[in-house]
């Protein structure tokens, strides 16, 4: 009876000192460290989204670092991340807000109110960004400098992602609209309309400055997804592929550094030269029957997040391009979007 005591007592020790090792490394400073930034929704309503770092060159991982460092929580869904020097912009998507976050220190230094259902953060110069938004029907313009709305754009629906080209912003449109809405971006003013036939959900610019974009089936009906092609100067469609299956649609469109490569989740990870004919015939790394959630490529590693039950904490996969594991971080619940540290 002794010894089991002695036994017991040994493993509570074990799992203390474990727990102070993992609380000492998430509260470290990452000012020289290298890596890429985790963004966790977490669960609608709960207030349980958070912010990880994963420290590439000693593969490492800093869980709930927003919560460790501000002593308060990140807010409710977490949509996504945008850097822009030392600061990081949080779309807080259930929460309504934007919080703006020093990458070094991890300081809260401000935050962006009065939003209905934020998307994502387009950087357009020092004094002007767009939001999208799911509830609003306008981009709203913020000055990065003063964290002040300036004005709306009217789009006249949901609006997702965007892409700057030049001086001007290609917004994804969804929730039943189908089209790409261009705006110049020195006057604010909508100046083409493309008609995508499709729900558009995520776009990239390749290396000739082409769009590339997702359109995927209504949430009402089903009918096949697409990847599309569109030229920047006359807004034309080039090329559209017609996926195979109408009960899956394609997510979370990527492009390599060279921009000369796309990425995106559909079975898996599946990738096409920009200069491909045709869709790829399956994924060149398999989900494994996992749901694989979200995806970045940064320089030589493509990342996709796994959710697991969108209950329980999830998992961030490493590969490298040629589509070899690398590595597994645990991270929190839901992981999605991905972002590099400059």
């Amino acid at each position: 009876m002794k010894k089991i005591i002695n036994i017991l007592g040994f493993l509570i020790l074990v799992f203390s000192c474990e727990k102070e090792k993992e609380i000492k490394n998430e509260t470290q400073n990452i000012e020289n460290l290298n890596g890429i930034f985790i963004l966790n929704e977490g669960n609608f309503g709960k207030e349980n989204s958070s912010l990880s770092f994963y420290d590439l060159e000693n593969k490492k991982i800093y869980n709930d670092i927003f919560k460790n460092v501000n002593k308060k929580n990140l807010g409710d869904v977490a949509q996504s991340i945008f850097i822009n020097k030392n600061l990081a912009y949080i779309v807080v998507n259930n929460s309504q807000k934007i919080e703006i976050v020093n990458i070094n220190n991890l300081k809260n230094v401000a935050t962006i109110n009065n939003l209905k259902s934020p998307r994502y953060f387009l950087w357009i110069n020092e004094n002007k960004a767009y939001v999208s938004d799911l509830y609003d029907k306008n981009i709203k313009i913020i000055n990065p400098e003063t964290q002040e709305i300036i004005k709306d754009i009217f789009i006249g629906s949901a609006t997702e992602e965007m892409i700057k080209v030049n001086n001007m912003a290609f917004v994804c449109t969804w929730l039943g609209d189908k089209k790409i809405t261009v705006i110049d971006t020195e006057t604010d003013e909508v100046i083409k309309i493309i008609d995508t036939n499709k729900e558009v959900q995520s776009i990239v610019l390749d290396k000739n400055d082409k769009i590339w974009a997702i359109c995927s089936s209504s949430f009402k009906t089903k009918s096949n997804a697409r990847l599309i092609k569109i030229n920047t100067k006359n807004f034309e469609m080039e090329k559209e592929f017609i996926f195979d299956n109408s009960n899956f649609s394609p997510k979370h469109l990527e492009i390599n550094s060279a921009k000369d490569t796309l990425f995106f989740i559909y079975n898996g990870i599946c990738k096409m030269s920009v200069n491909d004919n045709f869709l790829p015939e399956k994924a060149f790394i398999s989900n494994e029957n996992r749901i694989f959630y979200n995806l970045k490529v940064i320089k030589n590693s493509i990342f996709v997040s796994y959710p697991v039950d969108y209950v329980q904490n999830g998992y961030v996969f490493q590969y490298n391009l040629e589509g070899e594991i690398k590595d597994t971080i645990d991270v929190k619940i839901i992981p999605s979007s991905i972002c590099e540290k400059n």
